[in-house]
């Protein structure tokens, strides 16, 4: 840490940071071992295994200078080795979708969130919310046009779906124009007017007003920044730690090094950076996304007047 008697790229926090990367570099490659080699056994998924998924998630997408090449080949290739599971088309797919959505924010690859999109509606509630909540990182960048996932949130409407309201808060806020989404949302209000729960009618109307509506994903939010400033609290690395199963994945299709354009390219106007931690661009980071604030709205309709 550099203390400067001020500091003009970070004027919340006072002061500019050099990021130890090699602490970044272990600490994904912990999290991710001991989730792989846990993450089997019966239901349901503990505490700590989502909690190390969800750092994971949560570095891709905020600090992606910190994802190596190298990581991002594990990931992947973890990732791969565990659908080929006989039971993960069945009931273990769920498990890790974190990683998915990691390696959605890493890549852009949207098939990596196509069991997201698909199970949004899902037959059993809590793996519905499950969804929802692990989707919530890369809600900006998930396609408002794609089909299956406005079907599904329509279904979750039609139906009186449990968290029906979540689904609606997260294609509100998917990459889209605004006024395509008002055009969709207003029909749906026609289309669902005689089945449409309490809630979801006051959360269409109060987005279609410009109104504030309570975030849904608020304490999921929460809960995951927690977890991820307790784990950067963590132990130092230690340089003879073995890592199982991640250090011995077999990398068949290694991915390119990005370039520092492609590095960037989810935070354009940012400049590549390998040893200065500007906290004020994470910052604006997160306060750029629009499902990390505990109550959020669409821009009012101007008014011809």
């Amino acid at each position: 840490m550099v203390l400067n008697e001020r500091s003009e790229k970070n004027p919340l926090f006072g002061f500019d940071c050099s990021i130890d990367y090699d602490r970044l570099h272990y600490l994904l490659d912990l999290n991710l071992s001991y989730f792989l080699n846990n993450v089997g056994g019966s239901l349901p998924l503990s505490v700590s295994h989502e909690a190390s998924a969800a750092f994971i998630t949560w570095i891709s997408v905020f600090i992606p200078e910190s994802v190596t090449t190298a990581f991002r080949n594990k990931l992947r290739q973890a990732v791969l080795e565990y659908q080929k599971l006989p039971r993960f088309k069945s009931n273990w797919w769920w498990r890790i979708l974190d990683l998915h959505a990691a390696l959605f924010a890493i890549d852009g690859d949207t098939s990596w969130i196509s069991w997201h999109i698909l199970n949004i509606n899902h037959h059993n509630s809590t793996l519905r919310q499950y969804v929802l909540c692990t989707a919530l990182l890369i809600a900006d960048r998930i396609n408002f046009y794609d089909a299956d996932l406005q079907n599904s949130v329509k279904d979750n409407v039609v139906f009186g779906h449990y968290y029906a309201d979540m689904s609606l808060l997260l294609l509100a806020f998917t990459k889209g124009d605004i006024d395509d989404k008002r055009r969709l949302f207003m029909d749906l209000r026609v289309l669902c007017k005689d089945t449409i729960s309490n809630d979801c009618a006051k959360l269409l109307d109060d987005l279609l007003n410009g109104d504030l509506v309570k975030n849904p994903f608020n304490e999921q939010s929460l809960w995951t920044q927690k977890i991820v400033c307790l784990k950067l609290l963590s132990e130092k690395p230690r340089p003879n730690i073995q890592l199982p199963f991640i250090n011995s994945l077999p990398v068949e299709n290694p991915l390119p090094a990005l370039s520092d354009n492609e590095e960037q390219s989810f935070f354009p106007g940012l400049e590549p950076s390998t040893t200065t931690f500007n906290l004020q661009d994470i910052w604006d980071r997160m306060d750029a996304h629009p499902l990390m604030q505990s109550y959020v709205s669409w821009p009012k309709i101007k008014s011809d007047k």
